[in-house]
């Protein structure tokens, strides 16, 4: 069932040279055009005479410019079944570019700003024409000006039921993504000016909101054989690419892995820079250095098996020392504060195959729920992990070692071991990671698996502090530990049989801190 293109309305929020172009290709195809006032006086600039949508209406503007388009004559000549009863001069195609409220607003700005950049008539217009799509021509966008002005042009105005279709499902997702960042700016303005949630359901919206800005198709999503695409902006997360090839599926993962990690981090109070290497989506090795380049080298002894490949992170800025030592090293993204122009002429040609980032981290601190997709079930939804308890927090079950060291080291297992996959344990020592166990069945099989870590990598645990996301359910993790030197943990705690837990500490001599907070991690 094919649609000839006769008359159109045009209902533009930006007024530029692709409308121009747009009703140049229309104009020639002999197409009647409609628009509102100020859109049409705009047109006839460029010598396109269109007829004004006040001659339907009645009126330019009403409510101080809110209300334009929104009238019941202008709806029936979209919504018309055809072949019904006739209610005048039917509009065949019907294009909107509307307020560019995912542009130019952010966090930060002003409620009654943002309020009034949001688009009532024109998503209006949209539904309506996709709604009737079996009639109607629907263009969500400037993006599309292009592509159905070829369109138009290249069938004499005809456009079949498929592309219709294919422009209805186009304009849903369109207006259900504007909505949706309307939604969630919204949302965070209730947490800005209403403080956290109290743990009331009626801080949480009873129906949730998902959407993301203009699709970027991935080369393959985790693997070849999967396609992946990125709908949204990785510049809204602070995230901006210096160089280096376009980033994969697995790049964004691990590169937002560390980020969250990193924020944590950042809440306590570690002196000089962080580094880390981060392996699907969680860290193989993290590190405290004074410099971005001892960071990033300890980070990378952590586990130097594992670094292969990976995404390294960093606080502070990059400059050419760090620039010589990757020179040698395989990674697949480097992200950074900031990156001088020294790093880049010394990596020298890998510039263009190692992509290189800077981030803000501050942009996390306004990240509140975090959301995993279920096909065909839903969306689970919860809150940010951003429950930090420092040392001052702890309820130390036996004596508080003595050794400064010992205690920031606690401190930065305790932070690094919420970023890992549960069951989860890491082992710290002199301010470097040199255990994991993660991702395991059983808690006693993690701390084999950091043990036989340290052991290969680092000589072993002694000296070592551990800390584990979730409580230890028999003493036996605490036997295993301290056997092998481990001098202090930091857990949970919450077990039945935590006093048996206590004792096996006291016995073997090793400092057991109880926190109170668990920090699974599955997604």
């Amino acid at each position: 069932m094919e649609v000839r293109v006769r008359r159109a309305l045009i209902s533009v929020s930006r007024k530029d040279e692709a409308v121009v172009d747009f009703v140049r290709v229309l104009k020639a195809l002999d197409i009647e055009v409609w628009a509102s006032k100020g859109t049409a006086e705009f047109l006839s600039g460029y010598g396109l005479v269109v007829e004004s949508l006040d001659r339907i209406t009645g009126f330019g503007a009403r409510a101080g410019g809110r209300v334009k388009t929104l009238h019941p004559e202008v709806f029936a000549r979209i919504l018309e079944v055809r072949g019904g009863d006739s209610v005048g001069e039917r509009f065949d195609l019907v294009a909107v570019d509307l307020y560019p409220f995912e542009e130019e607003v952010h966090e930060g700005t002003d409620e009654a700003e943002a309020v009034e950049l949001i688009d009532v008539g024109g998503v209006a217009l949209l539904r309506a024409a996709a709604k009737n799509y079996f009639w109607v021509v629907p263009v969500p966008g400037r993006e599309y000006f292009g592509w159905v002005g070829r369109l138009l042009a290249g069938r004499n105005g005809v456009v079949s039921l498929g592309e219709r279709r294919r422009l209805a499902v186009e304009t849903f997702s369109r207006v259900s993504a504007y909505d949706a960042r309307i939604f969630q700016y919204l949302l965070g303005r209730m947490h800005v000016q209403d403080g956290d949630s109290d743990g009331d359901e009626k801080d949480v919206p009873r129906w949730w909101a998902i959407g993301g800005g203009q699709c970027q198709p991935f080369v393959y999503g985790e693997n070849p054989h999967q396609r992946g695409w990125l709908y949204g902006d990785l510049s809204a997360m602070g995230i901006r690419q210096v160089s280096g090839k376009a980033l994969s599926w697995n790049n964004v993962l691990d590169v937002v892995g560390g980020l969250r990690l990193l924020f944590r981090i950042r809440q306590a109070r570690f002196e000089g820079h962080v580094g880390m290497v981060i392996k699907h989506g969680q860290p193989c090795g993290v590190a405290v250095g004074e410099s971005p380049r001892e960071a990033l080298m300890r980070a990378w002894a952590s586990d130097p098996e594992s670094a292969f490949g990976g995404v390294l992170v960093v606080t502070g800025e990059v400059g050419g020392e760090v620039g010589e030592w990757l020179r040698s090293r395989f990674f697949e993204v480097l992200a950074a504060e900031s990156v001088s122009e020294t790093f880049l002429e010394v990596l020298g040609s890998q510039v263009e195959r190692r992509r290189i980032l800077t981030y803000q981290l501050d942009r996390w601190s306004q990240v509140v729920y975090q959301g995993l997709w279920l096909h065909p079930g839903g969306l689970l939804i919860q809150e940010m992990d951003r429950h930090v308890v420092l040392r001052e927090g702890w309820k130390w079950q036996t004596e508080v070692p003595g050794d400064a060291r010992v205690l920031a080291d606690l401190e930065l297992a305790w932070l690094v071991v919420a970023g890992l996959y549960s069951n989860a344990v890491v082992l710290v020592r002199g301010q470097q990671v040199i255990g994991i166990g993660c991702g395991q069945p059983s808690r006693v099989r993690a701390v084999l698996h950091a043990l036989e870590h340290a052991r290969r990598f680092h000589g072993g645990a002694k000296g070592a502090v551990l800390a584990s996301d979730g409580f230890f359910p028999f003493p036996d993790s605490v036997e295993l530990a301290g056997e092998a030197g481990v001098v202090a943990i930091v857990q949970p705690g919450g077990s039945r049989r935590d006093s048996e837990v206590v004792d096996a500490a006291r016995r073997l001599g090793v400092g057991l801190a109880f926190v109170g907070v668990r920090h699974f991690r599955h997604f």
